[in-house]
């Protein structure tokens, strides 16, 4: 993903022209297209009371939850918006094999300036934050209790993300328990750590 799009909504959409909606509200939109704005599906029917709930996320930065039976077309309801706003959308599917790590990001080795380094690369939820961005949670239902949990904290209105690991080390052996413990239940450690290992 590209790390920080630098874009922001420069133009309004009229809901009449652009959806055949009868309704004099305007929305923010985005003049140019990128990488991740889907494509036009120029024979799409719009709903009139989705449009104007999910028109309204858009507009007021608000959560939207669209329901409906399987294959009825919630998601592609809310990407062919997003394709019309030129707006950034990002679909995740949470019935596959979606991870806590896949969501907030993890710790990776890099190599700069010939050396390696430890370096975080965020996952899709503190990019998505940072950036304008649409994000589908595909198949909510199907969602794993700990891919949820964090996933909930998004869903909140005053969006923060914290990554805090308190940790206290009586010897050796119970770091290596720790760290073990950390990586098996697929939390994020992001911490440098000091030991005296001839205590």
């Amino acid at each position: 993903m590209t790390p920080n799009l630098n874009i922001q909504p420069d133009i309004k959409i009229s809901l009449k022209q652009t959806f055949g909606i009868d309704s004099e509200m305007e929305v923010d939109a985005f003049s140019k297209k990128n990488e991740y704005v889907p494509e036009i599906d120029k024979s799409y029917k719009f709903d009139r009371d989705t449009t104007m709930a999910i028109i309204s996320g858009f507009a007021h930065n608000k959560r939207v939850l669209v329901q409906g039976y399987h294959g009825t077309g919630k998601s592609t309801h809310i990407e062919q918006i997003a394709a019309r706003l030129n707006w950034p959308c990002i679909r995740v599917n949470l019935d596959s094999h979606v991870s806590r790590i896949d969501l907030i990001g993890k710790d990776a080795i890099v190599l700069k300036d010939g050396k390696q380094v430890t370096q975080f690369n965020e996952g899709i939820l503190p990019w998505s934050i940072q950036n304008p961005v649409a994000l589908v949670f595909d198949e909510y239902d199907a969602g794993r209790p700990d891919v949820m949990f964090v996933i909930q904290r998004v869903l909140e209105a005053e969006v923060t993300l914290h990554f805090l690991i308190k940790i206290k080390l009586l010897n050796k052996i119970n770091f290596l328990d720790y760290l073990q413990h950390q990586i098996l239940s697929g939390l994020v450690i992001r911490q440098a750590f000091i030991m005296e290992l001839n205590k």
